[in-house]
């Protein structure tokens, strides 16, 4: 039976997991994550008028369902406008799998371009990435390389992680948290500048192409017989 040379990663969290799991020798695993390449955004592209946005924005990208956004952040983001009085809307993007609350502040796109989504990303306060399982998270690397801070929950490992690391964003666990989280970041434009900032670093040093491509180079030149798997 064929063993691999060699297990890649895409973060550490999701390394520890597999290993709590199955006994992989250090020397089998690596960690090579996935370049983000975002296109060119110079083009005027009016997205709030598009999508009828009418005020700052939150934005969450990707299916809306249970796991990837749970229905109770609908009523805490009430809550938050209702508390705070911010002019302030939450975009979604993405298939609806959930009721969401017909409220004027919150906005449902549906399905977008990658374009749109970009435009969108960028022209947010910050991103909102509050799913429970992930083992990379694309779209919080590109808000990343986009400037926009993003939140995250706290009981997701590979969230958690890219935050910590990162250190653009924050994460939150329970409704005052996420408050308190989103008060910092509207509230603090050099605060925000200065995420922006290191997320844009955190991808250029982590997560880009030819970076990976270098380690997938090596692996591949340093394996015995320069073969992909030991058939004992």
């Amino acid at each position: 039976m064929l063993k691999p040379a060699y297990i890649l990663f895409n973060t550490a969290a999701e390394m520890k997991l597999v290993r709590e799991l199955a006994a992989i020798p250090d020397e089998r695993c690596m960690i090579a994550g996935a370049g983000v390449q975002i296109p060119d955004l110079t083009e005027i592209n009016d997205v709030k008028s598009k999508f009828g946005i009418q005020s700052a924005y939150i934005l969450f990208v990707g299916r809306v369902e249970v796991n990837k956004f749970p229905p109770e952040l609908f009523q805490w983001f009430l809550n938050y406008i209702s508390k705070s009085g911010r002019s302030l809307q939450l975009v979604l993007t993405g298939e609806l799998f959930l009721k969401v609350p017909e409220h004027p502040a919150i906005i449902t796109t549906g399905y977008v371009s990658e374009l749109d989504k970009y435009h969108l990303m960028k022209n947010a306060e910050l991103l909102l990435q509050p799913s429970l399982f992930e083992s990379l998270s694309m779209v919080l690397l590109e808000a990343f390389a986009l400037g926009k801070p993003v939140l995250v929950q706290r009981s997701c490992a590979v969230m958690h992680e890219h935050i910590i690391q990162s250190r653009s964003g924050f994460s939150f666990s329970g409704e005052d948290e996420l408050e308190e989280c989103c008060n910092r970041i509207l509230d603090d434009p050099s605060l925000t500048f200065e995420m922006g900032e290191k997320g844009k670093l955190y991808v250029n040093r982590h997560y880009q192409w030819p970076a990976i491509m270098n380690q997938y180079q090596k692996l591949i030149e340093n394996n015995p017989e320069n073969r992909l798997g030991d058939p004992s």
